[in-house]
């Protein structure tokens, strides 16, 4: 990632922003999420996974921030935003239960195939996403991530760099 990617956000605008989130998330409930992801094409396997960072709060400037919901629904609007990633880690997790029904192998097989069968398709889906299907899996991976965190890390860094200033005396 840049660096330019991860700065440029007033830390005084990212409590802002981050507030925001916390509300537009507060009505939510998991069902409806899990639903959504489902239906569109998202493996149960990461969808169950969700379920657990669904629920973590965090205390924020003396708000109570429910840090999981807005993780979650941000891995939803970049399902929704990249269909192919989408689409990749669906056929990452199919291929990744193939291996694992395969007879004597695939027990043994599975635990180190899932993730990088899932990985990769996504990988594949970002490559495909932008416009090619060709490209290291690397690229196309880290493409993935910088896609998905971008936001997030620049409401973060302007929080924690908020929360270092020295306090201002009157």
């Amino acid at each position: 990632m840049t660096p330019s990617a991860t700065v440029g956000m007033a830390p005084e605008h990212a409590l802002l922003e981050l507030t925001v989130l916390n509300a537009q998330v507060g009505r939510l409930t998991f069902e409806e999420v899990a639903a959504d992801l489902l239906a569109r094409g998202l493996p149960a396997e990461i969808v169950t996974r969700l379920a657990s960072i669904w629920e973590k709060t965090e205390v924020i400037a003396g708000e109570l921030f429910a840090i999981g919901r807005i993780i979650v629904t941000q891995v939803v609007a970049f399902v929704e935003a990249n269909p192919m990633i989408a689409a990749g880690v669906a056929v990452g997790a199919a291929i990744a239960a193939l291996i694992a029904s395969i007879p004597i192998l695939g027990p043994l097989l599975a635990p180190l195939a899932t993730p990088l069968a899932v990985a990769g398709g996504g990988a594949i889906g970002a490559n495909m996403q932008r416009g090619h299907d060709r490209g290291s899996v690397v690229h196309g991976a880290i493409d993935l991530a910088s896609k998905f965190f971008t936001l997030l890390i620049q409401i973060f860094r302007a929080i924690a760099e908020y929360w270092g200033r020295p306090e201002k005396s009157s």
